[in-house]
């Protein structure tokens, strides 16, 4: 963040036409700035749920993080962890010098029953008792390596897909979708156009019932890099150079069109793709529970336009469930939808009233059949859904003038 705001000011200068060279005293004033964050407190609050009316979360004070659990049934806070415990047995342990409420702790956890917190260190995880004050830790797997976050993903790279029922695998073989019945080792090609240039890819996804098999037939795009040199890297006296997958305004970018095969009579069934030629992305197929069709987000490229969308298993025929438009730009890091009522509805999250709220929307028809929250505030996110009472708990805020809440909700009619 330093380093951020230093820049933005030199630019600043540079850009209003100054000829002098910043000063010492200009990088300390700027220094000075970029710590006025660090003074106000009580700004980050993570809520997490425990079991029954109890949730807890982490904020920041003056000494430092604090760890509260709160009783919505009792209206109640308290602070079961000791710091100043924990902080005494981490620094015999680690020959620290850790302070209480100056933990660098991280993936903290309270269990459900509260007897124990559990965290991320030098590492460790580490369970700490609240009520004996035990502490004991296990080494930690190897974080696997992701990757750089901006590269595309290889639509070649994954394992074969067993089907639900167990009588089937299913994988890519020379860009085609190729599926093996596993009692007899024979293999079925099911697509025939696949190539390098318009690949089917390996992220495929059985229906639950197993008779159906959808993935993306995926068109690559050029990879685009940016560049950075690296002036002074330990090992050696010359510069190195690297370079970084990122695509930017204008760049092309993968097409993907939905593919839709018929086990029982191995044969691929043709999907309309038509209303999804100017994309940005589609998103993971999902299989709905009846196994009747699947859906997927589209997000269109311009960011104007995202929509939900339904495949027909048995005809490939698309409908659009849900649409956003915007003059501007949707905010589709947003959105979100949670499958309700054996899938056959979908609570959707949305900006359309100018406050992030729910809606209930029919997942066959596209109908929308309510607005299930609705005010001056917004939804930041549902926790949990009744499936059997209807009931929605979500994180909001604005509920209460100047804080955020936590609050529920319920649908008023049973399903």
């Amino acid at each position: 963040m330093k380093r951020a705001f230093l820049f933005c000011l030199l630019l600043c200068f540079l850009m209003g036409g100054l000829q002098a060279q910043p000063t010492r005293e200009d990088y300390k004033h700027a220094d000075e700035v970029a710590g006025y964050g660090k003074l106000a407190y009580g700004t980050r609050i993570e809520p997490e749920w425990l079991n029954g009316s109890l949730f807890w979360y982490k904020i920041n004070r003056k000494e430092g993080n604090e760890y509260v659990v709160y009783d919505m049934e009792q209206e109640s806070s308290s602070t079961p962890l000791n710091q100043e415990d924990l902080a005494a047995q981490l620094n015999d342990s680690l020959s620290k010098d850790f302070k209480p409420f100056k933990l660098p702790l991280r993936n903290e956890k309270f269990s459900d029953d509260l007897t124990s917190f559990s965290f991320h260190l030098d590492g460790f995880k580490w369970t700490y008792g609240l009520k004996n004050k035990s502490l004991s830790k296990e080494k930690l797997p190897e974080r696997p390596d992701w990757g750089y976050w901006a590269e595309a993903r290889d639509e070649l790279g994954n394992d074969p897909v067993t089907s639900p029922d167990g009588k089937w695998v299913a994988f890519i073989k020379n860009y085609n979708v190729v599926v093996k019945d596993k009692a007899s080792g024979k293999e079925t090609v099911l697509s025939f156009d696949g190539a390098e240039g318009n690949l089917y890819s390996s992220y495929l996804a059985w229906s639950p019932d197993s008779k159906k098999l959808a993935t993306y037939q995926v068109r690559p795009n050029v990879k685009k890099y940016f560049y950075l040199i690296e002036s002074s890297p330990n090992d050696q006296l010359q510069p190195k150079l690297h370079k970084r997958e990122y695509l930017k305004p204008g760049d092309a970018v993968p097409i993907k069109q939905p593919a839709l095969f018929d086990i029982e009579t191995l044969k691929q069934i043709a999907v309309d793709g038509q209303p999804f030629e100017n994309q940005f992305d589609l998103s993971h197929i999902q299989w709905m529970e009846d196994s009747k069709g699947f859906i997927f987000d589209f997000n269109e490229r311009g960011h104007q336009k995202y929509q939900v969308v339904r495949v027909n298993a048995a005809t490939g025929k698309t409908k659009v469930l849900i649409e956003e438009t915007s003059n501007t730009y949707v905010e589709y890091p947003q959105l979100r939808k949670w499958m309700y009522n054996d899938d056959k509805q979908i609570i959707w999250k949305s900006q359309r009233d100018g406050w992030f709220h729910l809606y209930l929307y029919d997942a066959v028809s596209g109908e929308q059949q309510k607005q299930i929250t609705k005010g001056e505030w917004l939804v930041r996110n549902v926790v949990d859904i009744d499936q059997e009472t209807g009931q929605i708990w979500f994180e909001a805020s604005g509920l209460k003038k100047g804080r955020r809440s936590i609050s529920d909700s319920s649908l008023h009619s049973k399903y």
